[in-house]
Parts: C-alpha cells; sequence; structure tokens
C-alpha cells in the first residue's frame, strides 16, 4: 500500500523542519563566529585605542617641535649664507653656534616622531588584522 495523502505532508513537513534546523544551526555557527570575531576586535580596540591616541598626539608634538627649529634654521641659514657670501667668519661661527642646537632639536625630534609612528603604524596594522577577522567572520 503506498502512502497516503497526510503521510506525504507529514515527510514534507518533516523535511521543511530539517532544512530550516540545518539553516538555523549554520546560521548560528556564523552569528557565534562573528560575535568572537568582534569581541576579539572590541578587546584590541580596548588595548590599542588609547595606545593610538597617545602615539597620535606624541607624532604631532615632534612635528611641531621639528617644524619650530626648522622655522628658525631656515632663518638662519639664509643669514649664514649672506656672510658665507660675504666671508664673514665670525658672523658664520656665531650663526653655526645658535643653529646647532637646533639641528639637534630637530633631529631629536625627527627621531622620535619615527619611532612614535613605527609604533603608531604597529598598532594600527593589529587592528586591521582584527577588523579583517571580523569581516572575514561576517562575509
Amino acid at each position: 500500500m503506498g502512502k497516503g495523502k497526510w503521510e506525504s505532508e507529514m515527510e514534507r513537513v518533516v523535511k521543511i523542519s530539517q532544512d530550516a534546523k540545518k539553516l538555523g544551526d549554520d546560521s548560528m555557527q556564523k552569528y557565534q563566529q562573528a560575535f568572537d570575531a568582534a569581541q576579539g576586535f572590541m578587546s584590541g580596540h580596548a588595548k590599542s585605542a588609547p595606545k593610538l591616541t597617545k602615539a597620535l598626539s606624541e607624532m604631532m608634538d615632534a612635528e611641531e617641535e621639528c617644524a619650530r627649529a626648522a622655522g628658525e634654521l631656515s632663518v638662519y641659514e639664509e643669514e649664514y649664507e649672506a656672510a658665507k657670501k660675504a666671508k664673514d667668519k665670525d658672523q658664520m661661527k656665531q650663526l653655526e653656534n645658535k643653529m646647532k642646537p637646533l639641528i639637534q632639536t630637530f633631529e631629536t625630534n625627527k627621531k622620535e616622531h619615527n619611532t612614535v609612528l613605527a609604533e603608531f603604524q604597529k598598532n594600527r596594522q593589529e587592528l586591521d588584522g582584527l577588523l579583517a577577522t571580523v569581516h572575514s567572520a561576517t562575509g
């Protein structure tokens, strides 16, 4: 004897439920992966954001000091060239003495700027990696 109408209908309902359960299980697994990735990003962001902010501030401070020194050096450089043209060795020596600490200030702050920039980029790359994980988990 063949299947009756209601047995066939019931098999269809069971198949739909099984498909929905598999889809639900797959979705829940993806959601969990996204949640885990997002938690990793949030944790990494909580640790890195203050470092990024601090590094950016320090970088801008170092840039400001470089700009200040470079501005003064530009003025002295013009005066030095004029003294050199006039062969005024005393004036050249005085200007060299004024320029030396400014050059040191510029170089020190340039080095600090580059060091902080490297740290900034390292932290940013770590966060970018965590963000990529979130994207791949939610993709």
